[in-house]
């Protein structure tokens, strides 16, 4: 919105009073005229900005502070991100060995000063003690305040603003670190966007993206399953021996809420009838999801497919009122389990569930892509005077080349067969082949070896290569 300066607003006063009354000319600075001039272009411009704020307050684009919280609720329930308090250690020290025990209360003060002077306040989160005979003790601590203020370099908290009988110094032989900064407008505008996107078309787009943003994560896949269900694949580098905090926090962050993260469908059982072997996925926890009401408790044996192989068994007691999509995390034979797939249930009553398999928090679940192994055979004869390396410099453009393959993508006998001629990272054609006289490629139970010919890969599943066999005669 444009706002005129009060001195155009007299200007447009004054041609108006005098195309109406031409013979009214008098504007000297002393005339009431141009006195009530004056005061009414100022009103005019103090309506003006009331008129811009007020605009700006209800428009997501341009609200700030109190403003812009009170218009992302409805996407962003707990509104503005606050900031968190940066953590580490702190040591109590005294000059001589303890004679009797020096007790350090939770919530004892420690400082640190800023670079422009400020004072930094720091407080220990646990009970310490300094032993008889001993000179220091280790104590977790935090910032008193939220902030990156509170990432303090080792050996700069080095105050106690209140003295603590018996010590004498206090010091972080270690940085805090993790403080983070109240959200800004900015930040949290964007963050709005994001959420506001989620229920649209660009719902898998802006998840995936801030999954494959992490720095663990080489590819995501986001896939619509129905009523409020994604199922989440992840290229995790390390595995499924944890949860990934970073993934959870990613998708609490950018699904919306009613929107449930669930893993793999593994089971169903409907109104008592079991349905097992739905899917199956690269490993995870069993999850128990209730679809009605189940007021008075209820129980199943879960057996299950570990990533061993093995067949494992889980005996899952739903709890007492427990209310339609009330979601348990079943027990597993091992903590380190890791179902693959739900081979049998056994069940006796009329109840319905989905039993889910996925790594992290319920709602926040996902999964790995399962590894498709691919060997290849390639017979070639050469000519008289083929490359150096001709052999292996086939097997690495191949091998390359399955390595580039996305997940889900399924992988046709002519695009392998293109590299075999042609080096798939620099597209030079190798020198020195006369014929290939064979090209077979095997994987997911699959033997292709002709043009046009496919193997097919499933949505959670990705293409590695296994044995890439070239033979030259």
């Amino acid at each position: 919105m444009y706002i005129p300066t009060i001195e155009e607003i007299e200007e447009q006063i004054k041609y108006e009073i005098t195309t109406r009354h031409p013979l009214i000319r008098d504007f000297s600075p002393v005339s009431m005229l141009s006195i009530l001039t004056g005061i009414v272009a100022g009103q005019t411009y103090l309506l003006y900005e009331r008129i811009d704020d007020s605009t700006k307050s209800v428009s997501i684009l341009t609200a700030t502070g109190t403003d812009l919280d009170a218009l992302v609720v409805d996407r962003l329930p707990a509104g503005r991100q606050s900031g968190t308090q940066a953590t580490g250690y702190l040591t109590f020290k005294c000059g001589t060995p303890a004679t009797a025990a020096i007790p350090i209360p939770i919530g004892s003060k420690a400082l640190a000063l800023g670079q422009d002077n400020s004072k930094i306040y720091f407080e220990t989160t646990a009970y310490g003690e300094i032993a008889i005979g001993d000179y220091s003790v280790i104590v977790e601590a935090h910032a008193l305040e939220p902030g990156t203020n509170g990432n303090i370099s080792s050996y700069l908290i080095t105050q106690l603003p209140y003295s603590i009988e018996g010590v004498d110094r206090v010091e972080n032989a270690t940085a805090f670190a993790n403080g983070t900064d109240e959200e800004t407008d900015d930040e949290l505008r964007t963050r709005y966007y994001y959420a506001v996107l989620v229920p649209g078309k660009a719902t898998l787009e802006i998840v995936e993206e801030h999954l494959t943003d992490l720095e663990d994560v080489n590819e995501s896949h986001v896939y619509p399953r129905g009523n409020g269900d994604i199922e989440v694949i992840v290229d995790y580098d390390e595995g499924t021996g944890s949860d990934s905090q970073e993934i959870i926090d990613a998708l609490e962050e950018n699904i919306a809420a009613g929107i449930t993260s669930r893993g793999i469908l593994g089971a169903t059982i409907t109104s008592g009838v079991v349905v097992t072997s739905i899917a199956e996925c690269s490993g995870g926890k069993i999850w128990v999801r209730a679809l009605e009401n189940v007021i008075a408790g209820d129980s199943m044996t879960i057996e299950y497919i570990d990533s061993l192989g093995r067949t494992r068994t889980s005996i899952v007691a739903i709890p007492t009122n427990t209310l339609r999509g009330d979601t348990l995390e079943a027990t597993l034979e091992a903590t380190t389990d890791r179902a693959v797939s739900i081979s049998n249930i056994t069940y006796s009553n009329t109840y319905s569930y989905d039993i889910l398999i996925g790594m992290g928090e319920y709602p926040y679940l996902y999964v790995l892509p399962r590894t498709v192994s691919v060997d290849i055979a390639i017979n070639i004869t050469k000519t008289t005077t083929p490359e150096t390396d001709l052999k292996d410099n086939i097997e690495n453009s191949i091998e390359t080349f399955l390595n580039s393959y996305h997940i889900g993508e399924d992988l046709e006998w002519s695009d392998v067969f293109l590299h075999v001629y042609m080096d798939y990272e620099t597209n030079r054609m190798f020198e020195g082949i006369d014929t290939i006289n064979s090209c077979s490629i095997t994987g997911a139970g699959t033997i292709i070896n002709t043009p046009g010919s496919i193997i097919n890969i499933t949505e959670d599943q990705r293409i590695r290569p296994g044995t890439i066999t070239v033979t030259v005669t």
